[in-house]
């Protein structure tokens, strides 16, 4: 009785009948935030798994083009052997280190796309698997 003459005096008091209301509007916006949030920390996710992708071309590339130069390297040193004689075995050499440099980096490249398989291509693609 105490209870509801204060509510009925105060009319800046909220009614009783309007809390539910309120309550229901306040519990659906929290959840659409939180979906949301979901749905941002995924975005995220899949920008910070592409820069570990493009660092990890990066390093593989490295390793191509450092396999490449150890061949040239050994050409490039002062011991006594038959191909400094040849006219073209500077650009044999080049070339040869040319093409070892691309055949690593062309297999690493093709174990790195078996490694990865059901990778998300597209936000759209995303939105697709995120809504079933």
């Amino acid at each position: 009785m105490v209870i509801a003459s204060y509510f009925y005096s105060h009319p800046c008091i909220i009614s009783l009948p309007v809390i539910p209301e309120i309550h229901n509007e306040v519990k659906a916006a929290a959840t659409e935030v939180s979906a949301t949030e979901a749905i941002i920390h995924i975005v995220l996710d899949k920008q910070r798994n592409n820069l570990i992708l493009f660092d990890l071309k990066a390093n593989l590339a490295t390793l191509a083009i450092t396999s490449g130069t150890f061949l040239t390297s050994i050409f490039g040193m002062n011991l006594m052997s038959s191909l400094e004689t040849i006219p073209g075995a500077f650009y044999l050499a080049c070339g040869t280190a040319g093409a070892v440099t691309f055949a690593i980096y062309r297999s690493l490249m093709k174990l790195l796309a078996t490694i990865r398989p059901g990778r998300v291509n597209s936000i759209a693609e995303m939105n697709r698997l995120l809504k079933r």
